[in-house]
């Protein structure tokens, strides 16, 4: 499965058998279902083979009550909840969300479960 980063800020995962068409000069991701029907994804902005490639930022929300910008770059040491929580040294429950930033601001487009995998959240439509 592959993803793809939308010119209007949404991470969208893509089947492997979908075409790149161009329409207007703009990059356009497309699929044709098995009864004919056609969906649109978006306008690519960036592709990649995992979510954690498109985002912009990592939330941490349950640190000192406030939501904690963590670097991109870190988040191969915080593979899931628990490792980071071990290190804040707390009982408290901490969620993690991927997001990107839009013309809209700081948008959550995954939130990561307790396997410790990322999870698009698909209600991130605007």
């Amino acid at each position: 499965m592959k993803y793809i980063r939308t010119k209007d800020g949404r991470i969208v995962a893509i089947p492997n058998n979908s075409k790149l068409v161009l329409y207007d000069d703009e990059k356009l991701i497309i699929d044709t279902t098995k009864k004919g029907q056609t969906c649109v994804y978006g306008f690519l902005d960036k592709q990649a083979d995992t979510i954690e490639e498109l985002f912009d930022e990592i939330v941490i929300f349950g640190l000192f009550d406030v939501p904690y910008l963590l670097p991109k770059w870190q988040l191969e040491h915080y593979k899931t909840l628990e490792q980071f929580g071990g290190n804040v040294k707390s009982n408290r429950k901490y969620e993690m969300y991927g997001a990107i930033w839009t013309n809209k601001g700081l948008i959550y487009v995954a939130k990561m479960n307790e396997k410790g995998e990322l999870e698009l959240l698909w209600n991130t439509i605007f």
